[in-house]
């Protein structure tokens, strides 16, 4: 086996790999990759993303619609250094604020959240609020909060989805004026929240930035049926981050784990973004949507942000992630030796 992986076959020739370790030769494409690109008619497309030109609508077309897995992840070798930094996955613990909000009186749900994140305030955890009932937000939420970092320090809350704050449920354009929506974020930040979830409502991000809250753009492919509507949504993003400089996190996900083929679709959605989303910083493999094993393919396909892993299971069965201890075991394993040919396939 190890003799046949030293193979590939180009042009009905057996050619020695070896040589052809990598994709570039002093800064250029080497002839073999060169020639393995002209095959699949992406040469103009590797010599654009290698310089770091921005690919037209057609060629974003192409790469959606007939690009194989194998020219996908070649292109990725080729993407300039911007995708270089690496964000491991941080831990988290959920606050189901949504059923103790109910429960017991604001002594009680101080102490059962001391309790919570006492238990696991060695791994310093972000903390995530499942619910925000605004008309408790001045009293109960704005103490449970400054309690919070005055016990365990600068720990960083998370909470409400952006379709919460704007008073819709999927987190659509939002029904509530804009001003509205502005004091419900000024609230949430003098209230002690560092960020807010991931959002597909683009249109209401310059409101998050003006307050000061943290946010993402996230993708999600269960509600994404067309190659067409992938294609709309990566031209999207490009105007949204030619806008927004300072947007810089991007999540292809699904509602939830699918099957092997949700999962390939997943991380190639990830690996074009990585290739047309030219002023994005990172992308995010989160395990909502993959594997431990897609998890750990994902750098190859451009991801660079793992997200958060839970610290207990409740955590993990609320935010259906995986525990951060087996994420990290899975990341800091090496990809198994491949074979070179599966490089130009």
């Amino acid at each position: 086996m190890g003799n046949i992986a030293k193979f590939g076959i180009i042009a009905g020739k057996k050619v020695d790999l070896n040589k052809f370790e990598t994709s570039l030769i002093e800064g250029k494409l080497n002839p073999f990759i060169e020639r393995c690109l002209k095959e699949y008619h992406a040469l103009d497309i590797g010599h654009k993303v290698l310089s770091g030109e921005r690919l037209t609508t057609d060629e974003m077309k192409f790469l959606v619609e007939k690009a194989s897995t194998g020219l996908l992840l070649k292109l990725i070798e080729l993407c300039p250094g911007r995708l270089r930094e690496l964000r491991l996955p941080q831990p988290i613990l959920v606050l189901p604020l949504s059923s103790w909000l109910w429960e017991c009186s604001e002594l009680e749900l101080i102490e059962r959240s001391f309790k919570r994140i006492a238990e696991c305030a060695s791994s310093r955890p972000a903390v995530l609020v499942d619910q925000i009932p605004f008309e408790r937000l001045k009293t109960s939420i704005t103490r449970l909060f400054s309690e919070i970092r005055q016990r365990f320090g600068p720990v960083k809350i998370l909470g409400s989805s952006v379709g919460e704050i704007m008073g819709t449920r999927a987190g659509g354009s939002g029904s509530l004026p804009d001003d509205l929506v502005v004091s419900r974020l000024i609230q949430l930040k003098e209230a002690g929240l560092s960020g807010v979830l991931g959002t597909a409502a683009t249109e209401r991000l310059h409101l998050l930035k003006e307050v000061g809250l943290t946010y993402a753009v996230r993708t999600n492919l269960d509600l994404i049926s067309s190659d067409q509507e992938i294609v709309d949504v990566l031209k999207h993003l490009r105007e949204v981050m030619d806008r927004d400089r300072t947007l810089d996190l991007w999540i292809p996900s699904l509602l939830e784990r699918g099957s092997a083929a949700a999962e390939l679709r997943v991380l190639r959605v990830a690996a074009i973004g990585a290739i047309v989303l030219d002023k994005i910083r990172f992308i995010r493999a989160t395990s909502v949507a993959l594997s431990l094993e897609g998890m750990r393919m994902a750098k190859r396909f451009g991801a660079n942000d793992f997200g958060y892993g839970a610290v207990d299971d409740f955590t993990a069965d609320a935010l259906g992630i995986d525990r951060i201890e087996r994420l990290r075991e899975v990341l800091s394993k090496k990809s198994g030796s491949r074979s070179r040919c599966s490089r130009v396939q």
